[in-house]
C-alpha cells in the first residue's frame, strides 16, 4: 500500500472537515418548513399557503363570484388572524408578511367571505394546513 503524499492527505482532511461543518450548519440552522397549498371547500374558488422563509401567508381568489378569499390562521398565542385577497379574482396571490417567532407552528385554512364587512363564510373553509416558522 502506498503512502498518500503529505499535501494531498492534508488537503483531503481539510476538505472533509469543511464538508462536515457545512452539513452541520445547514441542518442546525435550517429555518421552518412551508405548509401545503390548501383550497376552499369547493376545491377551486380560493387557495392559500404558508411560506416559512420570511413568514408569508399568500391567498388567491380564483373565482369571480363577488366574494373575497381569506386565509384564517392562528398565531402562537392562539388568536385567529386573517389574510384577505380583496382586490378581485384571477389576478395572482395576495401576500401578507408577518414576523413570527422562530419555531412557531402555523395552522391555517382558506375560506370565502365578504371583505367589506369582514364576514367569513365558515362553511366554505376547506382542509387546513400546518407550517413551521
Amino acid at each position: 500500500m502506498q503512502k498518500v503524499p503529505h499535501k494531498i492527505g492534508k488537503l483531503l482532511g481539510v476538505t472533509i472537515a469543511s464538508l462536515a461543518v457545512t452539513v452541520a450548519m445547514s441542518t442546525s440552522a435550517s429555518a421552518g418548513s412551508d405548509g401545503p397549498v390548501v383550497v376552499d371547500s369547493s376545491g377551486y374558488k380560493a387557495r392559500g399557503v404558508f411560506l416559512s422563509y420570511g413568514d408569508h401567508i399568500r391567498v388567491s381568489d380564483d373565482y369571480a363570484d363577488g366574494k373575497s378569499a381569506v386565509v384564517l390562521w392562528n398565531d402562537p398565542t392562539g388568536e385567529e388572524r386573517r389574510c384577505w385577497d380583496s382586490n378581485g379574482a384571477l389576478n395572482g396571490m395576495t401576500d401578507c408578511n408577518y414576523n413570527l417567532q422562530e419555531g412557531a407552528y402555523v395552522h391555517y385554512e382558506v375560506c370565502l367571505g365578504e371583505y367589506g364587512s369582514r364576514q367569513v363564510h365558515y362553511s366554505t373553509c376547506g382542509e387546513s394546513g400546518w407550517g413551521y416558522a
